[in-house]
């Protein structure tokens, strides 16, 4: 197994077309919510394990959290099709207290012989991005030793996020948003595989072990980090959304989503949210 990754700085990556388009949240989404997501890692995470990988790494924010709970004699792996970002992953690293690699490779050519299984995968709000979840399950199990353990973090799109809008906006948004996903997928349901995560873990050959929702509450307007990652949210669900709403649709709805409204969401004096993660994990027979 040999790590592969570009050499280019991140600063140069954030603001290159190599950079995917979701980096930018994802970043703000660590940032605004670090300790809770670090609650969760150390949920999952065996305390007998000392091969672990995390599938569709990202910027590393989950490797390095990996790495600070791991033995010295352990190893963390982290796997991403994504150079860019596993560029910016190398780099963020925090201190790790074992040996970290990062590998570019995707689910259908993870380059991992069998003598090389893991005791834990970790994947963290990637299973949705697959064509089925239930097939890239497998595929993570496939590289998992007996009774090893794989972890899954994701949503559930419809309740990922609770905001202050008035109930008939936010049934507007989340039909057009179904609409708009029946349109990318034939398989509409795996963005709302947060809710199912036990019966997705039994489907890939894995033993449900633990289920769990993690709730993070804020009240006042957002500052910083979260409003970097509220603002993303909102301006991505307008553009899901628009082409699926008609013109007096819009009208009712934007007003909320729109910086330059007085009623946009973000800046209401009494604004309040709350983002539900949910985390399960399975054990390898």
């Amino acid at each position: 197994m040999s790590p592969q990754s570009s050499s280019a700085p991140a600063a140069a990556l954030l603001s290159g077309e190599a950079f995917p388009d979701y980096a930018e949240q994802l970043q703000a989404f660590h940032r605004a919510f670090a300790a809770e997501l670090e609650a969760l890692v150390a949920a999952a995470l065996p305390v007998a394990a000392r091969r672990v990988v995390d599938i569709g790494c990202g910027d590393g924010f989950y490797v390095d959290l990996l790495a600070r709970r791991m033995p010295e004699s352990g190893i963390v792996v982290g796997v991403d099709v994504s150079p860019a970002l596993l560029s910016v992953a190398q780099q963020s690293l925090r201190g790790p207290r074992c040996p970290v690699e990062f590998v570019v490779g995707d689910l259908e050519r993870l380059p991992f012989a069998p003598s090389e299984a893991f005791d834990f995968a970790w994947c963290a709000q990637s299973l949705y991005s697959f064509p089925e979840p239930e097939a890239a399950l497998r595929a993570i199990a496939r590289i998992v030793r007996p009774r090893g353990v794989v972890a899954v973090l994701e949503n559930d799109t419809l309740h990922q996020l609770l905001l202050p809008w008035p109930g008939d906006v936010e049934l507007l948004l989340r039909s057009a948003e179904l609409l708009e996903f029946a349109a990318e997928s034939p398989r509409p349901a795996k963005f709302y595989v947060g809710r199912r995560l036990p019966s997705v873990l039994a489907a890939a050959g894995l033993q449900p072990i633990e289920y769990r929702t993690q709730s993070i509450d804020r009240i006042g307007p957002p500052t910083g980090a979260l409003r970097s990652l509220l603002a993303s949210y909102l301006d991505r669900l307008r553009e899901r959304t628009s082409t699926r709403l008609t013109a007096s649709q819009q009208q009712r709805v934007h007003p909320f989503l729109s910086p330059a409204d007085e009623r946009y969401l973000l800046d209401s004096p009494y604004f309040t949210m709350t983002w539900l993660n949910v985390l399960a994990w399975g054990r390898r027979a």
